[in-house]
């Protein structure tokens, strides 16, 4: 099975501004899957100085054209940058590797079934090994895509009440607001998977996995 990239790279600050000053941005973007806007965003809160208007111009032109030192970072510099996809062609990503790997099971089943007609227990040790495996796969799998959904959601959210408190209505209702924006953000918090101690967990309960078998 093929499984997608999903393209979330890690880099420091001078590898960042090797990229931007050695490619244009738009090209960078194309690359990571994402907008230029996005790109640049990046870099000013990296302090990574970007190339003017018109420099790749002049680059192809032959001219002269100058560049940027890096300055040096100060207290609040990150030394390292993430560069990741919108959440949205994440999830649209992670949805593509749950449907492969749905597709997998299922064609394995199914093989198993045409070599083997016996249920579980009637199985050899090596077949259970990979009915098992398989079916854990597909677990993590479906968690993950969940945890996504989940994630997108509470930043939803998160944006919504900051949105909410940059209009006039907090003003004219200043203690509702302050009540509705607490409940609202903790709801985001116990959505929010990265507030979760198990959000690394690989294991998959045997209710989940003997789950799996009846469908």
């Amino acid at each position: 099975m093929k499984v997608p990239q999903v393209a979330i790279v890690h880099m420091t600050r001078q590898e960042l501004y090797e990229l931007v000053w050695a490619s244009p941005i738009s090209k960078l973007a194309e690359k990571f899957g994402m907008s230029d806007r996005g790109i640049a965003k990046i870099c000013a809160k990296a302090e990574v100085p970007v190339p003017e208007r018109g420099y790749w111009a002049r680059v192809q032109a032959g001219q002269t054209a100058a560049k940027s030192p890096l300055p040096a970072p100060t207290a609040a510099t990150p030394e390292r940058v993430t560069i990741r996809p919108p959440a949205p062609r994440l999830l649209n990503q992670l949805l593509s590797l749950t449907t492969q790997v749905h597709q997998t099971n299922e064609k394995h089943h199914v093989e198993t079934q045409l070599n083997e007609p016996y249920p579980l227990d009637r199985m050899t040790e090596e077949q259970r090994t990979v009915e098992i495996d398989q079916k854990k796969d597909a677990i993590r799998v479906d968690r993950l895509v969940q945890q996504a959904r989940d994630h997108r959601t509470a930043c939803e959210i998160r944006d919504f009440v900051s949105r909410v408190a940059e209009s006039d209505r907090p003003k004219l209702q200043p203690v509702e607001f302050a009540a509705w924006r607490e409940w609202a953000l903790s709801q985001a918090n116990q959505l929010d998977p990265t507030r979760n101690e198990r959000l690394f967990d690989l294991s998959a309960s045997n209710t989940e996995l003997w789950g799996s078998f009846k469908n």
